[in-house]
């Protein structure tokens, strides 16, 4: 079977031969009676061949089919075929009818070309959004700098398939409204395969003429070559034995203003779409909010740090203040004082030095081994604390194993060499000491110790400071108090003295005379009229050991605060009356919740009262009792003595009853004394349970 080219002429749908002979680059009669497969392409023929067998078998086929035909400049042209069997001749003939379908198929290339690219782009986009996601979601769980930005180099070199990188938070100086007044220098915090030698080099990055200062400038991602960036020439050694070519510095932007930078790069330079800037772009947005939301976060968290400690501080000195108002020894108040001053500094030790003989030596510390406290001798002017009282100013030493001194560098010999000051602060690497002025008198100094090297703030100096003077004024109290005892010794040896010239010395006097007298009788055979006076004798002297009790009793009273009124009392009772001959006897009721003051009146006005038993009552019975109530306490003491006239008493203002009054009166109390001459004597106390004014 042959086949043949039939076509319509002029037909209004496939146009006539002349058309696809042009379509083919022919000839009308070139073409005209040849074989359509003549013009098929090569790899088109057997396909066409199978075709139209099966066509001429009777099989079902499509009645349309494209193919590529040859165009005679040797192109290829496409073609919409349509066959179909007609009679001709007494036989079947094929005929073909050809539409050109070039323009149709390139239009359809070049769509699906186009939206192929669209959803390459689409996917593209979608990873750069997936990956600014991540970013996001990552720098957003966290609020600690150098985990931020440890993370968003992670994820941004994966985004740029980069092998190495670096990332840097801007170094600002002062702030005005929450925003920086002057970028200095950027600080590195993170970085991704780089060596330990480059990062040296690369910790501090000064701000002008760097890649990270123009990407700043430009407020948008900045690519560079390390060979055409001249500010890196003094790096370029190092890069290259890096290996580092090509980089991409991104600046990381908070509310207009630079926070930081980034810094990614790889060996090779590459290209870089626009996309992939403007994905770096919105990292560098993405990090820059999230590092500023970590410094305002750390900035409260150094506001509540800063208000905590200054509370702290404040409770500290609180508790300093009560012990410097208490009755505590100086080395208890110092020893005390060291250890606040450990804990409102955060010192592992301190001590409190004081200057004799220009030689600072150690009264208080805490933390230092007690071994070498006694040892250690401070000329004036040297080490810290012999620095600071000499100089009168604080002295800091940062590091202890490398002192600086003006043009010149010590440094500390090897262990055995130390001397007992540096053996004491064995394992501590920095100092603070601020100086010890009493009234304008050098007085010593205060040494901090620290574990490790560290700088010191202006407020911990000012602290220091503070605690200085608290010790000063410590010393101050203790001189003072140290002074009024002297005083007060003094006085109470007056006191004692004239109590001795007026009734014992006296008593002695008169036990004197009355054996000189008996003595005088008894040779002159009066043996009655003697013995009446070696009575009188006895009773004079019985009186006068009384009287001497009772100063002894009075030099060592009782501490209340040890055994609260009660014990104080039969403490009295026992000491004076009960070894003087007298029947006493104390009666208590109830439990003792009496403030220490009311306390210590209660029992001064016992004592009054029972000295005038004592002295003036000649008693031989006394009674004491305390009944502690809920809402009063009542103290009585009574006795048997020659009583006396009250009205008289109280005009002549004898027996302390004023002092009693006085007392009384203090504590918000009420006093009752009840006395006839020959009926003994009772004083009633009654004061609110709950303390008075």
């Amino acid at each position: 079977m042959s086949l043949v080219i039939m076509v319509l002429k002029d037909h209004p749908e496939h146009g006539s031969i002349i058309h696809y002979a042009a379509m083919l680059g022919y000839s009308v009669e070139k073409m005209r009676d040849k074989e359509f497969m003549l013009y098929c392409a090569p790899e088109e023929r057997d396909r066409i061949v199978d075709f139209y067998t099966r066509r001429a078998r009777g099989e079902e086929v499509p009645g349309r089919y494209e193919t590529a035909m040859m165009h005679r400049d040797g192109t290829r042209v496409y073609a919409e075929v349509s066959a179909g069997l007609i009679p001709y001749g007494g036989r079947q003939a094929t005929f073909v009818f050809l539409r050109d379908i070039t323009e149709e198929r390139e239009a359809k290339r070049a769509l699906e070309e186009a939206l192929q690219t669209l959803e390459q782009h689409v996917e593209e986009r979608t990873k750069e959004l997936a990956a600014l996601n991540v970013v996001s979601g990552v720098v957003s769980r966290s609020l600690d700098l150098n985990q931020i930005m440890g993370s968003a180099l992670d994820k941004t070199m994966e985004v740029t398939n980069m092998e190495m990188g670096a990332a840097y938070l801007a170094l600002v100086a002062g702030t005005s409204d929450g925003l920086p007044l002057s970028l200095v220098a950027y600080k590195l915090v993170a970085y991704r395969g780089l060596s330990e030698e480059l990062v040296r080099a690369i910790e501090r990055i000064p701000l002008r003429n760097s890649a990270m200062d123009q990407a700043a400038e430009l407020g948008r991602p900045y690519v560079w070559h390390v060979a055409d960036v001249p500010a890196q020439a003094g790096l370029a050694d190092m890069f290259e034995k890096e290996g580092l070519g090509f980089a991409i510095s991104i600046p990381l932007m908070a509310k207009g203003h630079i926070v930081g930078s980034m810094t990614v790069g790889t060996r090779q330079s590459r290209p870089v779409t626009s996309e992939v800037l403007s994905l770096l772009a919105a990292i560098g947005q993405q990090v820059g909010m999230a590092v500023e939301n970590a410094r305002l976060y750390e900035a409260e968290q150094e506001r509540r740090e800063e208000a905590e400690g200054r509370r702290r501080v404040a409770e500290g000195m609180r508790e300093i203040l009560a012990i410097l108002n208490s009755r505590q020894s100086l080395h208890e108040i110092l020893s005390f004082i060291a250890t606040q001053t450990c804990r409102l500094l955060h010192s592992e030790a301190a001590a409190i030095l004081r200057l004799e003989d220009d030689l600072l030596r150690i009264q208080a510390s805490c933390g230092l081994e007690a071994d070498h406290v006694s040892q250690i001798v401070v000329p004036l002017g040297t080490a810290a604390a012999g620095r600071a009282l000499a100089e009168r100013r604080p002295v800091i030493v940062p590091d202890l194993s490398v002192q600086v001194e003006p043009e010149r560098r010590v440094e500390i010999p090897p262990e055995p060499y130390w001397t007992p000051l540096q053996q004491l602060v064995k394992g501590y690497r920095a100092v603070l000491a601020v100086p010890l002025i009493v009234k304008e008198e050098a007085y010593g100094a205060i040494s901090l110790y620290y574990g490790e090297p560290r700088e010191f703030s202006e407020e911990e100096v000012r602290l220091a400071t503070s605690v200085a003077d608290q010790v000063a004024l410590a010393i101050e109290n203790a001189r003072l108090r140290e002074q009024a005892g002297q005083a007060a010794a003094m006085e109470e040896r007056g006191r004692l003295a004239r109590e001795l010239h007026d009734s014992v010395t006296q008593s002695l006097y008169s036990v004197t005379m009355y054996t000189e007298a008996a003595a005088r009788l008894m040779t002159s055979g009066q043996e009655p009229s003697a013995a009446e006076y070696l009575r009188d004798a006895r009773d004079t002297a019985q009186e006068a050991l009384r009287e001497m009790r009772l100063m002894i009793y009075q030099l060592r009273p009782p501490l209340l605060e040890k055994g609260g009124l009660a014990v104080a009392l039969q403490v009295r009772l026992d000491a004076v009356e009960r070894r003087g001959g007298i029947h006493a006897e104390l009666t208590v009721q109830g439990e003792d919740r009496l403030p220490p003051a009311i306390q210590g009146e209660l029992h001064q006005i016992a004592q009054e009262a029972l000295n005038n038993a004592l002295k003036h009552a000649r008693a031989r019975q006394v009674h004491v009792r305390l009944h502690f109530g809920d809402t009063a306490t009542l103290l009585e003491i009574e006795d048997d003595g020659v009583g006396f006239a009250l009205a008289s008493v109280q005009h002549g203002g004898g027996l302390g009853i004023p002092g009693m009054k006085e007392r009384v009166q203090r504590i918000a109390g009420r006093l009752a004394i009840e006395s006839t001459p020959g009926q003994g004597t009772r004083v009633s106390v009654e004061v609110p349970s709950g303390g008075g004014k």
